[in-house]
């Protein structure tokens, strides 16, 4: 057991899987695909097509093989290279480094807004607003959905001015909280 005394403290367990040579291969072919008029359409396969399509399959077939033959495997082993590195999951790595920073927010720390594609309810219960962002909603206070809004449109703020008419030291602690959401980004 371990708890943190003064700061975000994180545990990560990573796993690490390689792209074996059949994935590669799939996304070169599938690369090597682009969707020609001639491959539009869908095959009628039955019985009684089945030479027809057969025929129509090998076509398709040495097309494929002429322009895998032509791929520069240098050149697709540099884009295979960087789509390893765009991968999903493959950046998670920022976000700790990110959480972790959120901890020294300070008051004159500059806050934008992460997205542009909040949408918010016009109210939850009482004074509080639902906002919606990847995939989540959450229920904050007027004065915060306000702040986002105004973030969401372009302005960025010092963290203790976020939320308008509080104290710094709230306003900062919403920043912070919100971080951690995704749902603003602290500027260095």
């Amino acid at each position: 057991m371990a708890a943190a005394e003064d700061s975000v403290s994180l545990h990560l367990t990573v796993t690490v899987t390689p792209r074996t040579w059949p994935e590669l291969l799939r996304s070169t072919v599938a690369e090597a695909m682009p969707v020609d008029p001639e491959h539009r359409g869908f095959p009628h396969l039955t019985e009684e097509t089945r030479e027809e399509q057969a025929a129509a399959l090998k076509d398709r077939i040495e097309l494929r093989v002429e322009r895998l033959r032509a791929i520069d495997p240098r050149a697709e082993v540099a884009r295979l290279t960087a789509e390893g590195r765009d991968a999903e999951g493959v950046a998670a790595g920022h976000r700790f480094a990110s959480a972790a920073t959120v901890d020294e927010t300070e008051a004159s720390t500059p806050v934008r807004a992460a997205h542009a594609d909040f949408s918010f309810t016009q109210s939850v219960a009482g004074d509080r607003v639902g906002v919606r962002f990847d995939g989540k909603t959450v229920a904050v206070p007027r004065s915060v959905a306000d702040a986002l809004r105004s973030c969401a449109a372009g302005a960025v703020v010092p963290a203790g001015r976020f939320v308008p008419n509080a104290a710094p030291e709230d306003s900062v602690k919403a920043v912070k909280t919100l971080a951690r959401l995704g749902a603003v980004a602290l500027e260095p």
